[in-house]
């Protein structure tokens, strides 16, 4: 079931194919455990605004894992700094 916010999901009007092909476009890779990664991000906060969003978008509305840099994140810890901001 959905759950990312409506805000949000207009940010992403092509769905999850929108999202999953900007984010690979800009270098990240999908693990088979669903983690999104890059080479040269290292962790949550090296990301853009719009990667970030990208990435919490296909973790709220399609249950995507998370972001895994050095200092990884899952999918809770992901959408807790999106919504705190920290």
């Amino acid at each position: 079931m959905p759950q990312t916010t409506p805000e949000r999901a207009a940010r992403w009007p092509g769905m999850d194919t929108e999202a999953l092909e900007f984010l690979k476009e800009n270098g990240f890779t999908l693990s088979r455990d669903w983690e999104w990664s890059h080479p040269e991000k290292k962790s949550f906060a090296d990301l853009s605004e719009r990667e970030a969003d990208a990435i919490i978008y296909l973790i709220e509305e399609w249950d995507y894992g998370g972001f895994r840099g050095s200092a990884s994140m899952d999918a809770d810890e992901v959408s807790d700094s999106a919504t705190t901001g920290e």
